[in-house]
């Protein structure tokens, strides 16, 4: 993941998004700390999950700064999303 981010900062991307099948809480740990790594200048990660663990991580994902997370309007795009008005709420709710 860290090449694929390298490559992205190298080609002049100012933004790499990453979405990966989350099954697990592991996975969604392991996409926390990918979001947390040390990335090349001017690079920032939108990083997902997908699957079954995908709205957790969205969430999670969201709380520990990726730049972009999908809503849907209508109907979901892929497993794992939230509605796009219910997904604001919780990203923006205060935690307890």
């Amino acid at each position: 993941m860290l090449e694929l981010a390298a490559q992205a900062a190298g080609a002049g991307a100012s933004i790499c998004k990453l979405a990966a099948t989350a099954h697990t809480p592991e996975d969604v740990a392991t996409l926390i700390e990918f979001l947390a790594s040390p990335l090349p200048a001017g690079l920032s990660l939108a990083v997902m999950g997908m699957g079954a663990q995908g709205k957790a991580s969205r969430l999670q994902l969201g709380r520990h700064g990726s730049v972009l997370n999908y809503g849907y309007l209508d109907e979901p795009q892929v497993s794992g999303q939230w509605p796009a008005i219910e997904l604001k709420q919780k990203l923006t709710a205060p935690r307890i």
